[in-house]
Formats: C-alpha cells, sequence, structure tokens
C-alpha cells in the first residue's frame, strides 16, 4: 500500500510586502508527522512551490496509486478570492491558492476549478485529503472582542490583479459545472470557513498557523484509531477563538475512517 504526501510551505512572496512567518514551519511540522506514520513525503519550500511543480506532483500522485492507496496533501499558504470567469459560482468568485509563478519573481494561482478537474484524476479506492491552512476566501472577518490582530494569509483581489502572472484576463480555465453535483473526491479539512481568514502567529515564539498547530496539538492527544471526525471534533473545541477568530470546516468523504490510515 503507498502512502504519498506533498506538503507545501511558503512565507515569500516576490512582489508583495505581504510576507507571512509559518507556513514553512507548517509543512516541516506536517511532514514529520506524517513521515511518522508511514507517509513518503514531499515538501515544497518557498520557491520550491511552482504552480507547474505543485500541479506536476499531485498528477503524479494522483495516476500512481491505486486503490487501498492514501495521499495528504497539506498547503499553508496566502489564499485569495478572484473574479469567477466559468459562471459556476453563485458569489461570482472564485477561491484560489497564491504559489509561486514559474519564473520565480511573480506569485501565481491554482484556482478551485483547477483542483477540481486534477482530482478527478483520482483512481477509485484512493484515499485523498487535503489540509488547508490558507484563507480561501476572506470577505467577512469575525471578530470577538478587540479579536487578534496577527496576520492575515490572505491576499486581496487589488493586489493580485496588478501582480500575478499571467494576468486574470488571459487565463483559460477548463470546468465542467456539473462536476459540482459529483461526490466529493476527497476530505478537505480547511482552516476557516469561505468568508473568513486563517491567522499566522506563533506559539512560544515559533511560527505557525493557528490551525495548523491547534490540528498537530489535538492530534497529539488522539488514540491511535481516531477518526477524521473525532479530531475535528477536538479542534472545535478550540477554534475559533477571541485570538484566532476563524472557524474550521470539514466536508467530503472518510469521514469515520482513522486519520491518515
Amino acid at each position: 500500500m503507498k502512502k504519498l504526501a506533498l506538503c507545501i510551505g511558503i512565507n515569500d512572496f516576490p512582489g508583495t510586502q505581504n510576507d507571512l512567518a509559518g507556513c514553512v514551519s507548517d509543512a516541516q511540522d506536517w511532514k514529520t508527522v506524517l513521515t511518522k506514520r508511514g507517509f513518503d513525503v514531499k515538501m515544497f519550500l518557498d520557491k520550491q512551490a511552482t504552480k507547474s511543480a505543485i500541479i506536476k506532483s499531485i498528477t503524479e500522485m494522483l495516476t500512481t496509486t491505486a486503490q487501498g492507496d492514501s495521499i495528504v496533501i497539506t498547503n499553508s499558504t496566502h489564499g485569495t478570492q478572484i473574479p469567477d470567469t466559468s459562471g459556476d459560482e453563485v458569489d461570482k468568485l472564485d477561491e484560489a491558492i497564491c504559489v509561486i509563478g514559474d519564473d520565480g519573481d511573480k506569485i501565481d494561482l491554482i484556482i478551485d476549478d483547477q483542483l477540481w478537474a486534477l482530482f478527478k484524476l483520482k483512481k477509485p479506492g484512493v484515499r485523498l485529503v487535503w489540509l488547508a491552512d490558507s484563507c480561501h476566501s476572506g470577505t467577512v472577518t469575525r471578530f470577538f472582542g478587540e479579536g487578534y490582530k496577527g496576520k492575515r494569509r490572505f491576499l486581496p483581489w487589488p493586489i493580485i490583479r496588478d501582480i500575478v502572472s499571467p494576468p486574470i484576463e488571459k487565463r483559460e480555465v477548463s470546468f465542467e459545472r456539473d462536476e459540482e453535483r459529483s461526490p466529493w473526491p476527497c476530505l478537505l479539512i480547511a482552516g476557516c470557513q469561505d468568508n473568513e481568514y486563517c491567522y499566522d502567529t506563533s506559539f512560544n515564539d515559533k511560527p505557525n498557523g493557528a490551525f495548523t498547530r491547534l490540528s498537530l496539538d489535538a492530534l497529539a492527544n488522539l488514540r491511535p484509531t481516531a477518526t477524521y471526525t473525532d479530531w475535528f471534533t477536538v479542534i472545535k473545541q478550540v477554534l475559533p477563538s477571541r485570538d484566532y477568530p476563524q472557524t474550521p470546516n470539514m466536508i467530503g468523504s472518510y469521514l469515520n475512517t482513522p486519520i491518515f490510515s
């Protein structure tokens, strides 16, 4: 049985003043945990995390695995929303993760439509889990009291529009709209809701994403046979909080299967 993982962490976003601090640590921490659980882990940090390298790696994992195999992808980067060009979004906005452009000097995007198209390559019986610690969208921030004033893992559309390469207007995204009615091909555990931010912070002077750090702490205290539902239940006990106003989300398959099995 194959157990493959890809851990993505980007702190340095060229062309912006919106660098982060905890994303590389997130990727390294996930790699440590997944390696101990028997995964063959590939890690892309900062300039290694180009759009083509990520898509190539995901494609290879999806096309070289078979029934009974497992794939885990962790993503700690900026997230954003961009105008929807395919007509499949009710709010007329596509969610996207920010990655490094293939030229290394600008950022690029992997849009949710493109991820969906990639995930269609997954063969029956392969378990695919995506752990996302970035703002998939962020039009509303929930604050409790004063709220946490750390850096949000979100790049707004005006910044994306000016620096992303190639320009959004020149992209062609092929997407079958009826695929939204198909069963989810993976399990998504995200650090926030569609209208919230994920936060870049630190714990005991070590930079991390709030969702990543608290998820790993919860995982460390679970019994070996715990399921994803068990894990998510514990995560929901600590998020959202006054310091980290983000509400995790979990959707898809394998909810009641053992974690990283």
